[in-house]
């Protein structure tokens, strides 16, 4: 995943090489073994329903004023396609990117990152109107939420079913890495204390490519805990095909 510096050569699983995000964990929807989208049953609420969109919300980054952390938009889905799909040489189906804003789950649990260009200055020579500067786009993260441990097992006291984040995608421009702005997606999305409470998210997790040294390291630095052993052959056209579960605990 990305974090200060989040860029690494790869090849994706079509044997492209790219400089992608390292927090692009499952690399292509088709090679998870259990899709997210496609459990039978949706994540699981103390209420019994799923989670409310939040209502929209935009900050901006305390370190560089002009890039904001915001809630996605209908307006927001065609240049964010783009953006991805110069970013990462893998075809989303179209209901990953209108469910971050449709769906009540992943519109709830995703963000976009905005750069907004400095207003002109106005001249006396001129009586043009100063053009209004339109944000654009540089990355987002794309998360969905899941059951934990299992969506088959019942609950009970002794083995409770929590919720847990699952990050799908996180990507950004690279003229914008270094800056932070990976960590402030993320944080976008853990600090809603209210809404992980309400929905019982004890949760984050991630897959991450073997080869992919940098994201590893990134996910350590944020208190991520590498889990259980190497999923072999999870990436189907990657080489090597393994990738490492990183999970972290939301306190």
């Amino acid at each position: 995943m990305m974090g200060s510096r989040v860029v690494v050569p790869v090849r994706d699983n079509r044997g492209t090489q790219t400089n992608i995000i390292s927090a692009v964990n499952n690399a292509n929807g088709e090679t998870r073994k259990q899709d997210p989208d496609h459990l039978e049953g949706t994540a699981i609420t103390k209420t019994g329903t799923p989670p409310l969109p939040l209502s929209y919300t935009t900050i901006s980054l305390p370190h560089c004023p002009s890039i904001t952390i915001t809630s996605i938009r209908p307006d927001h889905l065609p240049p964010l396609t783009r953006l991805t799909t110069t970013l990462l040489p893998i075809k989303y189906p179209e209901s990953f990117y209108t469910d971050a804003v449709s769906d009540p789950i992943a519109s709830t649990f995703s963000r976009l990152a905005l750069y907004i260009p400095d207003t002109p200055r106005s001249s006396s020579r001129t009586s043009n109107p100063i053009p209004i500067p339109i944000p654009i786009p540089i990355g987002w993260i794309r998360c969905s939420l899941e059951p934990y441990p299992e969506a088959t097992l019942p609950p009970s006291p002794s083995r409770p079913i929590y919720n847990q984040i699952y990050i799908k995608a996180l990507c950004l421009l690279a003229p914008y890495r270094s800056m932070g702005v990976a960590t402030a997606l993320l944080d976008s999305i853990l600090r809603q204390k209210e809404v992980l409470r309400e929905h019982n998210v004890q949760f984050v997790f991630a897959h991450v490519w073997e080869s992919n040294e940098e994201a590893l390291e990134w996910y350590e630095k944020r208190g991520f805990s590498r889990e259980g052993g190497l999923i072999e052959g999870y990436y189907r056209r990657l080489r090597p095909r393994g990738a490492w579960i990183f999970r972290k605990e939301i306190r």
